[in-house]
């Protein structure tokens, strides 16, 4: 699994819709690689649960899909970052 795909996921969960479907680009592959190779993202709303409970999730996110592979954490490095965040969240 790459990270980038998992922040595509986390992005889903964060906001309980499909990414890029509040744009034109809907669920067009073609469309999506074209914004994605251009440095676009999924949008995130601030306003989120989940980010409002866990401030590291949103930049979990944004490490996990940087235009820089080389910067990404690992897999497993997100992974316990992810399970971290999750774990202070309920703990709170």
């Amino acid at each position: 699994m790459d990270v980038y795909s998992l922040a595509v996921v986390m992005s889903e969960v964060c906001m309980l819709r499909a990414p890029y479907s509040d744009s034109d680009i809907g669920s067009s592959a073609a469309l999506m690689c074209s914004h994605v190779r251009v440095g676009g993202r999924p949008t995130i709303d601030d306003n989120a649960p989940v980010l409002k409970s866990c401030a590291e999730y949103r930049l979990l996110m944004e490490q996990c899909w940087a235009a820089d592979p080389g910067v990404r954490p690992t897999v497993a490095g997100a992974l316990e970052a992810l399970r971290v965040c999750m774990a202070e969240n309920v703990m709170a």
